[in-house]
């Protein structure tokens, strides 16, 4: 039980270290490929698919279980972190507005993972279970951006390295997905 709920906040500090440096990284990326008015379009895209995918969510862990989404999830992170190394590579700004509606895919997927710590506690462990997978955020905020200062000219093109620190989270988020014993959901008919 605590093993899962730890292998969680493991996984809210990786989806949040994504999330963190996709916000940082993609701003400047974006200033420098165009515009600086049109520079947080590419977070607004994430955003909205965000949005759109919380509002379906919960019916598709209802329906299929906790793991199938979240690999969903990793997978989109991994896609668009990898569409942002070919859009920082080449400079292009249409392809980062693609990979960060990719990202916004795992967002919230990320935000679930304190309520499937629920599926691992006791009644009375339910609120120090949420508290513990949400800790695992509270480390990301530093490590995020830092992991992004220190990768963003790892690779020849600037930005492109903190984009591959991101897929390489996403890489170690569903190698975490993997690892986590999530209980079986039985299968409904969504009404």
């Amino acid at each position: 039980m605590l093993w899962n709920i730890l292998l969680l906040a493991l996984s809210w500090s990786l989806g949040q270290g994504i999330f963190f440096i996709q916000i940082s990284i993609t701003t400047l990326a974006a200033t420098s490929f165009t515009n600086w008015y049109l520079a947080t379009i590419p977070i607004g895209s994430m955003l909205f698919v965000a949005t759109i995918w919380s509002v379906f969510l919960p019916r598709v862990i209802a329906r299929y279980g906790y793991r199938p989404p979240f690999y969903f999830g990793a997978l989109m992170g991994m896609i668009g972190a990898g569409l942002c190394i070919v859009a920082a590579w080449f400079k292009l700004y249409w392809l980062l507005v693609v990979s960060a509606t990719f990202i916004g895919g795992q967002v919230p997927c990320t935000f679930y993972y304190r309520l499937a710590g629920l599926q691992f506690s006791t009644q009375e462990f339910a609120s120090k279970a949420i508290a513990m997978v949400t800790a695992g955020g509270c480390l990301s905020a530093f490590i995020g951006p830092e992991i992004a200062k220190l990768m963003i000219n790892v690779l020849p093109k600037q930005y492109s390295g903190a984009y591959l620190a991101a897929l390489g989270e996403c890489a170690a988020l569903l190698f975490t997905m993997r690892t986590i014993q999530f209980p079986n959901v039985k299968k409904s008919t969504m009404q």
